[in-house]
């Protein structure tokens, strides 16, 4: 490569379903220009890539609970349908019959205009592509128009009756050709997850020209991380794959 470019290449392996390592592999000219900004960019991107697969391992073993319940008070015809207000209200029904706990208090009521208390909740978690459904739900208060904001988590899109509903764009999804989403339901101690070390992940910085003779010209540095993780199911009963279709 020419004397003033700057490259990177992200690498990510698997070497166990326990750790879960990523790895930035970056390169420079002899000039080696920008090497400081490319570490700063590298780390911060690998911070988010770490966030992102705890939680994406953590929704497939959530995905794969036997507690299921298909919508079926929508209207668009498939099986299950879309999210109501009703399917929820029985999902809702249905843990607290198996005894399950809450896990976020009452938000009390304030005088503030346009805002609501909010019910003792379990916390659901869906796809973004289903947002519009959840807000089609007759029960339905935007997390924005709560009466307190201090307990609002960032993922927070809204509460529905008992459920306070988190977001993410990488959600669990079907395949087929309607897809079907599984938007899971979770009370206390109905799953757990287990850092092995530090809840943070532990990343490695390698200079330039730490390869030795493989890299004789110093060309070449690395930054990446390592987490050994797990994520499991405690008890079925106090969790709830509510399976829906789009409208």
């Amino acid at each position: 490569m020419g004397s003033d470019s700057l490259t990177s290449s992200v690498k990510e392996e698997r070497e166990n379903r326990r750790v879960f390592p990523a790895i930035v592999i970056w390169s420079v000219g002899v000039a080696k220009p920008k090497v400081t900004e490319c570490l700063n960019e590298s780390a911060r991107l690998l911070s988010q890539n770490l966030a992102q697969t705890m939680d994406e391992v953590t929704r497939d073993v959530l995905a794969s609970t036997s507690s299921v319940l298909l919508c079926s008070n929508g209207i668009n015809g498939e099986t299950p349908t879309e999210l109501t207000k009703a399917d929820i209200d029985a999902a809702v029904k249905t843990l607290l019959g198996n005894d399950a706990e809450m896990i976020s208090e009452v938000v009390t009521g304030t005088n503030a205009y346009a805002t609501s208390p909010v019910r003792p909740a379990f916390w659901g978690y869906m796809d973004t592509d289903l947002l519009d459904d959840l807000e089609a739900c007759a029960n339905f208060v935007n997390s924005s128009n709560y009466a307190s904001q201090q307990t609002v988590l960032d993922a927070e899109w809204g509460s529905t009756g008992n459920v306070r509903w988190l977001y993410t764009s990488a959600g669990s999804v079907s395949a087929a050709a309607t897809p079907v989403y599984n938007n899971v339901i979770v009370g206390k101690e109905a799953y757990a997850v287990v850092h092995l070390k530090s809840e943070t992940g532990d990343f490695y910085v390698e200079p330039l020209g730490s390869g030795g003779s493989a890299d004789p010209l110093h060309q070449r540095g690395s930054v990446g991380w390592s987490h050994p993780f797990v994520a499991r199911i405690l008890n079925d009963a106090f969790m709830l794959n509510l399976m829906a279709t789009h409208s």
